[in-house]
């Protein structure tokens, strides 16, 4: 068999769809034109966790987000402390960075179309970019509660897969961030007040 032949029979085989070359999951899910996600917390109206994604070997948004991580640290080394690390390389570095991605791969691609909140079976899942697959706030954010859970489902729910139990106890109490969290949520004010205890 000529290697031309092998080729042939090869491509036939090959399915003829681009393949999934990453996973990602939405923790927020806020109607995009309004001005109320900071008020929770988040940086952006949809926003992807960063705690739970899969991506083939080198994919190009987890070298690019190696790279801004990295660069980012680097560059702020004396100020490091004053960083919010989850701006530095939580949810919305994260986000940013798939966002970025999947923008230069497709034109015509809108950041906001990503938003399941208005599908009352808790989302599907969307592929962005040609290989990126996004999926709704309940595979990864189920059993939110009633209270501004933007449309994630129970924990049974077939879209549910990953559950993450952590709420931010990893940060320590801070009076001036939980004032501020409060004045946000409460009242919608307060929104450029520091997430992080000063150093």
């Amino acid at each position: 068999m000529t290697p031309a032949t092998y080729k042939k029979i090869m491509d036939a085989f090959r399915p003829t769809k681009t393949a999934v070359g990453a996973i990602v999951g939405l923790e927020a899910d806020t109607d995009p034109a309004s001005d109320t996600y900071w008020r929770a917390g988040y940086s952006y109206p949809i926003q992807l966790t960063n705690w739970a994604f899969a991506m083939a070997p080198h994919h190009p948004i987890s070298v690019q987000f190696l790279k801004q991580v990295s660069g980012d640290v680097l560059n702020a080394t004396k100020d490091l402390a004053k960083i919010d690390p989850l701006e530095l390389a939580g949810p919305p570095a994260f986000t940013r960075t798939v966002k970025t991605h999947c923008e230069a791969a497709d034109e015509s691609f809108r950041w906001d179309s990503l938003s399941g909140a208005s599908d009352p079976v808790g989302g599907r899942g969307k592929v962005a970019a040609g290989d990126v697959l996004v999926l709704p706030i309940t595979a990864f954010s189920p059993g939110r509660g009633s209270w501004n859970n933007m449309g994630s489902q129970s924990l049974d729910h077939p879209n549910a897969r990953l559950y993450h139990a952590a709420a931010g106890s990893w940060r320590k109490m801070d009076l001036k961030v939980t004032a501020g969290k409060l004045c946000r949520s409460a009242l919608g004010r307060c929104k450029e007040w520091s997430k992080i205890p000063d150093p």
